[in-house]
């Protein structure tokens, strides 16, 4: 006995040196240790909402060099039955501790039939899970549960990218695209929010370049769905013929207004237009033309923004604005806090001040293709901007991690109901229901146009240098080569210090996920794992035993109590 107390006490001093000193205490029996979930939980904000809003944290089964090697952790709503049906997993987030956490942002919702998240782990870029997973479980009923059926059903995309050729895969996800929400969804129109041909690409473009591939276009649209309308706003790709001049911008603007359309069949005739459909007001924001690269709004366009969004905003009715380009510091691509910076908007402080006006909007934005996944992907409305959605690309998603992702194609189902708004996003490539980008925006009884008394304060003083200076050097460069296939990281410098006090606390509150990650890499979450199979998940344990006596990264007394009590369990256990 007093030898084996000898032996404890031995093992017990070794450890706490090692600890001290900052060493990890490594199994001796694992060169590569294996990494998996044993325990799960998860704590909502406010129960019973059906918003997503809360944290998740997730513990690992021992310790592991997270530097060497990189473990992400990958979730998916469940239920008893299993993996929720149709849905993709989560955003992926790593595991850079033991213990990791995961904020949900704002405005996502649990969907409908889930009870738990179950959670796997894998490699970073890697779709292997683990075998073994835990489930962390959800309050009773904080489901959202829809019990009618939405007054209007519509697709919501972009960066279509199509191009004159049968055979290219950027034409094929669009014809794809077109029969997942025709076939599968039964959508009542598309709305392509810009970069709907490809023509910077390849070799030096023309109108006629252009011309055929809207040709393609329709014919695709003739083939899949005749009778479904697609609405468009314009993008810098469709504004991009040799030359650059007021000429080509009206070539280009009379190209695009006979193939963009009205609800009555009838054409628009210029890049800035608006229609109703019952009480939802869809307003498209055109490029007055000073360069291809950067859209600007000049007076005339800032007075047309500003009546046309007021005219019937408030009083029940819902506003939809489509802008290509995004505002600086808003969604995925245009965040500068994370090296993003995508300053493709000229005069944002303008065009912000009229935004600003009408806070119960909502907008899309484009252009940088980054994924729904992606950190920032939904911002919502404040004195700033109204409730602003990314919507990454159906030709060529992005992501900040792995670049652009193969075979990916994304975008949102909108559905209007008489008092929110559900916005679900989409995978077209797999048919399935993306786990992380289904929004919900509640909408106020009676919609008031009083956001002038809105924290006045904030925007008096700090816009006058928030944005004046965003672009004032973006004409003097060559962007000719910026923007050949994803445009997402066009003048990435150029604002990198403009907004560094100004926009950058936006999405503080968003995506607070996966920080160690975007320290390193300074790039959102990657694309997320496919659903894996029922096989590879029925046969393991929910929560296996934490091996707390295998070691523990040093540095705190804490952590270093609690590698003394399981050296003295794991011999005891050996004793017994």
């Amino acid at each position: 006995m007093k030898k084996n107390f000898k032996k404890i006490i031995s093992m017990i001093c070794v450890a706490s040196t090692l600890l001290v000193v900052g060493a990890a205490v490594v199994p001796a029996s694992a060169a590569e240790p294996k990494c998996y979930p044993a325990k799960a939980w998860y704590e909502l904000d406010v129960d019973n909402d059906g918003f997503a809003s809360g944290i998740l944290t997730v513990k690992s089964n021992g310790w592991w060099d997270s530097s060497t090697y990189p473990i992400d952790a990958v979730a998916y709503w469940a239920n008893e039955d299993g993996l929720l049906e149709g849905y993709s997993s989560l955003a992926r987030f790593s595991l850079t501790t033991i213990s990791s956490s995961y904020r949900f942002p704002a405005l996502q919702i649990i969907p409908e039939g889930a009870d738990r998240i179950r959670v796997y782990t894998a490699s970073k870029n890697d779709s292997t899970l683990s075998t073994q997973y835990a489930e962390a479980m959800l309050p009773s009923n904080a489901d959202f549960v829809i019990n009618e059926e939405p007054k209007h059903t519509f697709a919501v995309v972009s960066d279509t990218h199509v191009v004159n050729d049968d055979n290219h895969e950027w034409t094929k996800k669009f014809k794809n695209m077109l029969k997942d929400v025709s076939e599968n969804i039964g959508v009542e129109g598309v709305f392509i929010n810009g970069d709907m041909v490809n023509t910077a690409s390849g070799a030096a473009t023309t109108p006629d370049k252009a011309s055929g591939e809207y040709a393609k276009l329709q014919s695709i649209k003739g083939e899949v769905c005749p009778d479904m309308p697609i609405y468009m706003a314009i993008g810098n790709h469709d504004l991009w013929p040799v030359g650059f001049n007021d000429t080509s911008l009206q070539t280009m603007e009379q190209m695009f207004c006979q193939n963009a359309m009205l609800p009555d069949g009838s054409r628009p005739s210029s890049f800035f237009y608006d229609f109703w459909i019952d009480n939802n007001h869809f307003v498209f924001v055109g490029d007055s033309g000073r360069d291809p690269n950067y859209i600007w709004l000049n007076d005339n366009a800032l007075n047309w923004l500003d009546t046309t969004i007021a005219s019937g905003y408030g009083e029940g009715k819902n506003t939809f604005i489509f802008m290509h380009q995004a505002m600086p510091n808003t969604v995925s691509g245009s965040l500068t806090d994370l090296a993003q910076g995508d300053a493709t908007v000229d005069n944002a402080y303008e065009i912000r001040q009229v935004l600003k006006k009408y806070p119960d909007a909502m907008m899309f934005s484009s252009h940088s293709h980054y994924e729904l996944d992606s950190v920032g992907n939904a911002y919502n409305a404040d004195a700033k901007y109204p409730t602003v959605f990314n919507t990454s690309s159906v030709a060529n998603p992005y992501s900040a991690r792995k670049g652009a992702i193969t075979g990916g194609s994304e975008g949102y189902i909108m559905e209007i109901y008489d008092d929110f708004i559900l916005l679900k996003g989409r995978d077209f490539t797999n048919g399935l229901w993306k786990a992380s980008s289904q929004y919900v925006v509640m909408l106020a009884d009676e919609n008031t146009n009083d956001s002038e008394n809105n924290d006045t304060n904030n925007d008096t003083n700090n816009d006058t240098n928030n944005d004046t200076n965003n672009n004032t050097n973006n004409n003097t460069n060559d962007n000719t080569n910026n923007n050949t296939n994803n445009d997402t990281n066009n003048n990435t410098n150029n604002n990198t210090n403009n907004n560094t006090n100004n926009d950058t606390n936006n999405n503080t509150n968003n995506n607070t996920n996966d920080n160690t990650n975007n320290k390193d890499d300074n790039k959102p979450t990657e694309k997320v794992t496919e659903k894996p199979t029922e096989a590879a998940t029925n046969n393991t344990a929910t929560e296996p035993i934490v091996n707390v006596g295998c070691g523990s990264v040093i540095g705190s007394v804490g952590a270093a109590l609690a590698s003394l009590v399981g050296a003295v369990c794991v011999l005891k256990k050996k004793k017994d």
